[in-house]
């Protein structure tokens, strides 16, 4: 907990009460061995007692895996319960493959074969666009066509711009500026969710190795919610109007503010499509929303439920552009904002 990591929950055989699910033989336990922050796999790794690091026995299967042949992919089309996100198998894991640490190498591990080359497409910063569109930020919409519009001549772009209010001065996407820039892009990317000034503050060392002192914190989350003011107005839409919604049965209301996705019996999706799932939603005994996910409860509220709402919307989004490319050049691989295609080596550019 003192690391931001709600612990995994289960019913008891013993007692029939909720308790803890820190066992070898518990999954989504096990599955923080592939948590982000380092020091969170550390502890887990301790309580289990495995003997090696998820690293070392991921590079172990990619040799095993090399020495049967060509490399098998393999991903769940709808893994995440709530939004339907891809998820890995195989004990491999494509959606969390690191880019950071020693363990990013194993990345240069995918090697193409003989003529052709591996080539990657990356929806630059999907979640960051979905928020503005659907929470109606149209000043920031605004900027993100006009540095889209410059494309290779830009030399600033959103994370630059926030960074520029953030330190009183111009900030460019360049070297000498690469710090500056970085604290704009991870504020960015971690308050739209509604994080406050704590989670910020170790969501900015995990994600960039930045310690932000307790009184910068609170003045980069007051200004983002300041700057980008529609989005914390979709927050309390969504705690207001949308969860109470979906409990009542309401369907049809627009979620966002462009009416893309509508409430349905226990969620909201497209129309005519599979969406997020939020199953028997209801209030705690404390008055909190909370919804279940398999055999445990969930809790929600609406900076979560945007949270949500952006990674199925992204979700989507990246599914339709794999899809036409895939028409021309077979996709190998999609790790949740990008697609991978192996290609001859003469059409690679």
């Amino acid at each position: 907990e003192e690391y931001f990591v709600t612990p995994p929950m289960k019913i008891s055989p013993t007692t029939g009460k909720l308790t803890y699910a820190f066992a070898k033989t518990d999954k989504e336990f096990t599955a923080l061995l592939e948590h982000p922050d380092e020091d969170v796999q550390v502890l887990v790794a301790a309580r289990i007692g495995t003997k090696s690091t998820l690293a070392e026995t991921r590079a172990l299967r990619f040799v095993h895996t090399s020495q049967r042949g060509v490399l098998p992919v393999y991903l769940a089309h709808w893994g995440a319960k709530t939004t339907g996100r891809l998820s890995g198998g195989n004990k491999m894991n494509w959606q969390n493959i690191p880019v950071r640490g020693a363990a990013r190498e194993l990345r240069n591990c995918i090697v193409a074969p003989k003529g052709c080359k591996v080539v990657v497409g990356d929806s630059s910063n999907i979640e960051l666009r979905c928020t503005m569109v659907m929470a109606g930020q149209t000043d920031a919409v605004e900027k993100i066509r006009y540095y889209d519009a410059l494309g290779d001549e830009a030399t600033s772009d959103m994370y630059c711009d926030f960074a520029s209010k953030l330190c009183g001065r111009e900030v460019a996407n360049s070297e000498e500026d690469y710090q500056d820039r970085l604290l704009g892009k991870v504020s960015m990317l971690s308050l739209q969710y509604g994080s406050a000034y704590a989670t910020f503050m170790q969501m900015a060392r995990m994600m960039a190795k930045l310690d932000i002192p307790t009184a910068e914190a609170k003045r980069i989350v007051a200004m983002y919610r300041r700057t980008f003011s529609k989005v914390p107005e979709l927050w309390h839409y969504c705690s207001d109007v949308i969860l109470p919604a979906i409990h009542n049965g309401n369907t049809l209301v627009s979620v966002d503010k462009l009416g893309w996705f509508t409430t349905t019996k226990d969620g909201f999706s497209l129309p005519g499509m599979p969406g997020v799932v939020y199953k028997n939603l209801r209030k705690s005994r404390e008055g909190e929303w909370i919804y279940d996910m398999g055999p445990r409860e969930v809790k929600i509220y609406g900076a979560k439920c945007v949270e949500n709402l952006m990674q199925h919307a992204a979700r989507q989004i990246v599914m339709w552009q794999t899809a036409l490319v895939h028409r021309t050049y077979p996709v190998a691989l999609s790790v949740h904002d990008e697609m991978v295609c192996v290609v001859p080596e003469d059409e690679a550019e």
